[in-house]
């Protein structure tokens, strides 16, 4: 099982565990990509809150849905590419030609007001 904190409950890291007799192996060999310390005291009790409001907030996991389904339908509608033919999460894979158009969509975004994480292997250049 795995998951992220940074895009699922607004905090950072993640985590990865399996009883599965083989899980060393993915450990050994994914080694560069995997931080093995212990996330800090503050971040735990905030990822634990935000995981323990959506297990209880039914309608906050409906709301959710529904922005993400129309927010894909609505850049779809735009003419983006997109990761999925269908929302399958909130997560939206936008797909940009080119380095240059997307750092210019991250840009204006962000002048916007609005946050969007941008792929930590390229980093948009500098303005």
């Amino acid at each position: 099982m795995i998951g992220t904190f940074s895009k699922s409950v607004g905090t950072v890291g993640g985590f990865c565990v399996s009883n599965h007799p083989k899980f060393e192996i993915l450990r050994l060999v994914c080694r560069p990509y995997v931080f093995t310390a212990s996330l800090p005291p503050s971040v735990v009790a905030t990822a634990t809150t935000s995981i323990r409001k959506l297990m209880h907030g039914h309608n906050k996991r409906a709301h959710l849905w529904e922005n993400s389904k129309r927010l894909h339908a609505g850049l779809k509608a735009l003419g983006f590419t997109l990761g999925t033919e269908v929302p399958q999460s909130a997560i939206i894979a936008v797909i940009m030609p080119d380095l240059e158009k997307g750092a210019a969509m991250w840009e204006a975004l962000m002048n916007e007001g609005l946050y969007v994480n941008w792929p930590a292997r390229r980093r948009p250049p500098p303005t």
